[in-house]
Order: C-alpha cells, then structure tokens, then sequence
C-alpha cells in the first residue's frame, strides 16, 4: 500500500508555521510582554561604575525595569545622571528612594528600590525636570 503526501498541505505548514515564527520574534523583540515604561532619573555622587545600560531595576526584590543610560549631569559634572525605564504598573512614590547594589560573586550592578508606602502620592516631575527624580540613600 502506497501513502500519498500531499506537497501542498506541507508547504502551506511550513509557511504557516515560519510565519508565527516571525511574529513571535518581532513581537518579543518590540517588548511585547515586557509592557509600559516610564522614565525616571536618579542621580549619584559615587558608585555608577557598576551600572551599565539594561542593568536591571528592582523595587524591593522584584524586578520593575532597566537602566536606560548612564552619563554625567551636565548641570553638576560631579555626579552622574542616571535614566531608568521602570514599569508603569509599579508604585514609584514621593517616599521612594533608590540605592545602587551589586550582585555576588559577578559584581554587577542594579538599582534597588524601596519605600512607597500607600499613603504616598505618586512621584511627579517638578517644575523643568524632563523626568521624575528618585532619591538616593547615601
């Protein structure tokens, strides 16, 4: 007994199938499940050299964002300027603060943050700020 393969069926698969897979990679690749972002600044007078672009954000343990740039302020060249894209969805407050951290043996670099208590307003950008400032713990 002989079996038929039906070449179209198997070239309309593989075309379907390659096409998904396109999808998913632009998808992943464009953030899709990663969410929202909003941008936020901290600025640090010492231990930025641990910190690099896509260094990971954690607000208290949790992994909220990324570093989005490192550079120095160019209104006070002694401290650096760091940007943060942090998820819209987490609770960046008036009473947040954010502190810089390394990771074990590897010593790289992360933002943790902490605080935000309920009763705390949201962090807003004040007056010519482009973004909302986290302070620093020292």
């Amino acid at each position: 007994m002989e079996h038929r393969v039906s070449y179209t069926v198997i070239g309309a698969f593989v075309i379907v199938l390659g096409a998904l897979l396109v999808a998913a990679l632009l998808w992943l690749a464009a953030g899709g499940a990663a969410g929202h972002y909003e941008d936020y600044v901290i600025y640090l007078k010492s231990g930025a050299g641990s910190l690099n672009r896509n260094s990971p954000v954690q607000y208290h343990g949790v992994p909220v964002g990324r570093v989005e740039g490192v550079g120095l302020d160019p209104n006070d060249p002694t401290r650096a300027r760091v940007v943060l894209a942090i998820r819209v969805d987490a609770p960046i407050k008036q009473d947040t603060s954010a502190e810089v951290d390394t990771r074990g043996v590897t010593g790289a670099g992360y933002i943790g943050l902490s605080g935000g208590s309920p009763g705390s307003p949201p962090l807003e950008a004040k007056g010519d700020e482009e973004f909302p400032v986290i302070p620093t713990q020292i």
